[in-house]
């Protein structure tokens, strides 16, 4: 278990960077937290690491955003999800075929167990206005799958 805590947005960002270092084309990332929790700022920073210079921002309406840097980035944001059968109609499993890093905001929301054994489970929590409590599970830690 990975666990930091990080002041400002700009620091939640550059932990993004840190865990980027980490990830391979294959790895699936879980980020859990409520709103305003700072899940697409720390997706920001591991799109930058991953090399890409793209704008980020929250797929809340288109679902899905690609990314290209040192590998192909997924971005899901599952959120607007009414249940399972919007997770087919919105094809995620495409990107689950080992080619892409795929980080998905609002899994719960998929009511899916198993995102395969490169599963990364991150949760935020706000612990004050700036202040932010990130626990990564990594790939093999207990039932990360």
């Amino acid at each position: 278990m990975i666990e930091r805590v990080t002041r400002s947005p700009v620091e939640t960002e550059e932990f993004g960077r840190e865990l980027a270092g980490r990830l391979q084309p294959g790895d699936v990332v879980l980020l859990e937290g409520p709103l305003g929790s700072g899940k697409t700022v720390l997706v920001r920073g591991i799109v930058r690491g991953l090399g890409s210079g793209d704008h980020v921002s929250s797929p809340t309406f288109v679902l899905v955003h690609e990314y290209r840097g040192r590998c192909r980035v997924a971005h899901a944001d599952l959120f607007r999800l009414s249940g399972p059968s919007d997770l087919q109609d919105l094809g995620l499993e495409e990107y689950l075929d080992g080619s892409f890093v795929v980080l998905v905001e609002w899994p719960e929301r998929a009511e899916c167990t198993d995102w395969g054994p490169r599963t990364w489970r991150v949760a935020l929590e706000a612990a004050a206005p700036e202040e932010r409590v990130i626990r990564v599970r990594v790939p093999g830690e207990g039932s990360a799958g």
